[in-house]
């Protein structure tokens, strides 16, 4: 695995821009080699669904409809379990980010019948969309505010400070619940929402789906909420305010909102993963 650049936060050349190099062996034939760049080929890809609905890939997507999703848990990255049905990891303490000189061995199950090109191809997808999301899961002990502060009735004799801790693996468990709830429920097979929750609608689409369980999930969070310093539905790209009036405020607003977004775009990528394998 090949990093990308570095944007200004230690270990987010994973994030964006990383490569995987992946090397195959075939009993009899010539190893063959691929490299797959998952925001490239697949986030802002709008032929990934289609490529994942190959005749070939027929049996993994039914024992994915049939079998796994009804086994998620919020408690686990929803990627888990369909890595798992394709791939065995070999090589003993197996890491998602590794360093570009560390060599990992897997083999492609085959439990779905041949191993075909497209069925590696899906190995290589699911080990980097993985890889993507630890990246982002260890990206939270940086970006998440551990704490915050609201100060309410600031220019009164009544004004109080209150320091709010927020429980972030209980928020992102709570939106995994919420993703889990509409793989549950899609019959139809459209998409959850429209693209990478990144600008509107489908950033709105998202909030709509995860956000107020995620609120709720977090005692801190939802008091904000209740003071009116939390607005999903808002045009403005940002869910939380700096204040309310002249007597609410909230520290560290920013660094609120871009952990919320880091978290959301963590729970689009793990639900976008198994959605494209369903049926």
């Amino acid at each position: 695995m090949v990093p990308g650049k570095k944007e200004g936060i230690s270990g987010a050349e994973f994030l964006h821009d990383a490569v995987n190099h992946v090397d195959f062996t075939h009993p009899g034939g010539p190893a063959t080699h691929r490299e797959y760049k998952v925001d490239g080929q697949w986030t802002s890809s709008r032929t990934a669904r289609a490529t994942m609905a190959a005749p070939a890939l027929a049996a993994v997507r039914a024992h994915v409809t049939g079998n796994i999703v009804s086994t998620l848990v919020k408690e686990a990255c929803l990627l888990d379990a369909v890595v798992d049905a394709v791939v065995e990891r070999v090589t003993p303490n197996w890491t998602w980010c590794p360093a570009p000189d560390v060599h990992q061995t897997f083999h492609v199950r085959t439990a779905f019948g041949a191993v075909t090109p497209e069925l590696c191809d899906l190995a290589v997808h699911l080990i980097a969309l993985r890889s993507a999301a630890e990246a982002r899961l260890r990206q939270m002990t940086k970006l998440n505010v551990p704490e915050v502060t609201l100060i309410t009735n600031a220019n009164l004799a009544t004004k109080k400070t209150t320091v709010f801790r927020i429980s972030w693996n209980l928020v992102l468990a709570a939106g995994r619940g919420a993703c889990i709830d509409a793989l549950k429920k899609q019959p139809t097979r459209t998409p959850m929402i429209s693209g990478p929750p990144s600008r509107d609608p489908a950033n709105g689409e998202m909030n709509a789906i995860v956000g107020a369980k995620m609120l709720a999930a977090d005692t801190g969070l939802s008091r904000l909420d209740a003071a009116g310093l939390i607005d999903l539905p808002g045009q403005s790209g940002k869910t939380f305010k700096a204040s309310v009036g002249k007597s609410t405020f909230l520290d560290k607003p920013g660094d609120l909102h871009k952990a919320y977004n880091h978290l959301r775009f963590l729970l689009y990528v793990e639900w976008r993963a198994v959605d494209e394998l369903m049926q």
